[in-house]
């Protein structure tokens, strides 16, 4: 094993702020962000309310709210009483305060009797429309369709308005909205969405005589589009996992979003939505797969599951499941996390790996505590972080962040490339073995001598092997300023890849790009909390 030395430097850079922004949010389950946010926005409404800004009854705000929350409630409960299945707690709330948003809140009997039965729509429907076990429409869109198809045959029932699309709560809908797509690393598919529709809804207000301006303004102040592209087409169920796949979605339900100002048509945009839903779900797994336990290792903080799938997953190497834990106790964070592949889907075996910290959410908890046999679900699968077709590449892992990587190289790299798998970890236990590599045309390990597991004379591997005599030591880690460049050989003329914490993935970033790399992709930690 070949060693080399960290370059002198004058001290690591602190991390940039979009960096400290994810590596915060990151400390929230995605429930809680969702739901705190979709309260500020409600708690906002009814403030401007009482203060005369926006037309509506303060009162009938708070009755409607509570009359949205408790009938998604009771269809929540239903259906999985129905389904004869667990219910995700919180998101009954989530779909509760999205229709409060979208339904106008008054104290008439016909008003509340739209609310009530959006609601129970809303929450039946993640149980009475669903594929095997995943919900195949966004429930709140559905619960919005499902009332105006009431309201056909049912006098006084109503429909959806979107009231939350108006000027005066543009600011913390917009907030709201950044805070959650920025979580969910989905900026990019709601842009996809949010640009071509307020350029459609621009042009169709020109096409009535609006002035430019007006048109501008209302079509982003006077619409849905922020509050759906930011919480309700980035619904991670009924997202599609692949980049191209999320494009096409977005651009359907951009069209049938603006396309009422173009021609005569009823098409609302929860119907639009729901559309994408459908394309959405084409594109995806379409089951819930059940993982059940072969193994499971603890390594220090690292836990090592390997399950066998009960059905093949329609996976690709580099690509994150969603694994619903049952099993877990109510903590306020949810029962789901989103885990990264660490094995050849191919392969038939589903190997997962995630770090279990002293005081761990309930679901590392109860991951932790699965023993051989115990069965979990697979509800999503999706992601982009896949090999490039050509050219040589690095693969750059902080800690856990290497489990991806351990999928691209369970076996031959397409077309014998230079792969260069570069792990920086903290104890000599995380690092691979070399058979769990056997893609990787050369492995830096960088581990600072007197750590766990890693003496003057470098690591030790956790089996109590030394490294192969073709790995490289760094002693040292990967935040001093020429470090990735001393490591990795002909660096300017690889793509890089990155996976970890997002302060590391940062770092590895700024010191790529000074280097001259052209291409760096990453792969931060931006799934669920604990």
């Amino acid at each position: 094993m070949t060693t080399i030395a960290v370059p002198a430097t004058t001290g690591a850079r602190r991390a940039s702020s979009a960096a400290r922004l994810t590596a915060a949010l990151g400390q929230v389950s995605m429930y809680t962000l969702v739901l705190t946010a979709l309260g500020v926005v409600a708690a906002a409404a009814v403030g401007l309310a009482a203060a005369g800004v926006l037309a509506a009854d303060p009162v009938a705000m708070l009755v409607s709210a509570a009359v949205a929350l408790a009938a998604t409630w009771a269809g929540t409960a239903a259906g999985a009483r129905v389904a004869g299945v667990r219910p995700h707690p919180g998101s009954w709330a989530i779909t509760g305060l999205i229709l409060f948003l979208l339904l106008w809140p008054d104290l008439t009997p016909a008003a509340l009797a739209t609310v009530a039965v959006a609601g129970l729509v809303a929450g039946l429907s993640k149980f009475v429309l669903a594929w095997r076990g995943r919900h195949v429409l966004n429930p709140a869109a559905a619960g919005a369709v499902g009332v105006a198809l009431v309201g056909l045959v049912v006098p006084g029932i109503g429909s959806a308005l979107w009231w939350v699309g108006s000027a005066a709560l543009l600011p913390v809908v917009a907030l709201g909205a950044l805070l959650v797509l920025w979580r969910t690393g989905r900026l990019g598919y709601a842009a996809l969405y949010a640009v071509p529709a307020w350029a459609l809804a621009t042009a169709g207000y020109l096409l009535l005589g609006t002035p430019l301006a007006d048109a501008a303004w209302w079509a982003v102040s006077a619409s849905p589009i922020v509050f759906l592209a930011g919480f309700m087409l980035s619904e991670p169920l009924t997202t599609p996992p692949r980049r191209a796949q999320r494009a096409a979605v977005a651009l359907l339900v951009a069209v049938g979003t603006a396309l009422p100002l173009f021609v005569p048509v009823a098409v609302t945009p929860e119907l639009a939505l729901l559309a994408g839903n459908v394309l959405a779900f084409g594109f995806g797994q379409r089951r819930g797969v059940v993982l059940r336990l072969r193994t499971a290792e603890r390594r220090g903080s690292l836990l090592d599951l390997r399950f066998e799938p009960a059905h093949p997953l329609r996976a690709l190497p580099g690509q994150y499941l969603e694994v619903d834990v049952p099993t877990a106790a109510r903590d306020g964070r949810g029962r789901r996390r989103v885990l990264s592949l660490a094995s050849d889907p191919a392969s038939g075996e589903v190997r997962l790996l995630t770090r279990v910290g002293e005081r761990p959410s309930a679901v590392k908890a109860a991951l932790a505590a699965l023993a051989p046999g115990d069965e979990v679900r697979a509800t999503g699968v999706a992601g982009d972080f896949l090999l490039p077709a050509r050219g040589p590449v690095a693969l750059v892992a902080s800690g856990v962040g290497v489990t991806p990587f351990l999928a691209h190289l369970a076996g031959p790299v397409p077309g014998g490339r230079d792969a260069v798998l570069v792990h920086a970890v903290r104890d000599a236990a995380e690092l691979p073995l070399p058979e769990e590599v056997p893609g990787a045309s050369a492995v830096v390990a960088v581990v600072p001598a007197g750590s766990p597991g890693c003496g003057p004379d470098g690591p030790v591997l956790r089996d109590g092997r030394r490294p192969p005599a073709g790995w490289v030591w760094l002693d040292g880690t990967l935040d001093t300023d020429g470090s990735l460049e001393a490591a990795v050989p002909a660096l300017r003329d690889r793509e890089v890849l990155v996976s970890g914490p997002p302060r590391a993935v940062a770092t590895v970033r700024r010191q790529a790009r000074a280097a001259g790399v052209r291409r760096v992709r990453t792969d931060a930690f931006l799934g669920y909390a604990g």
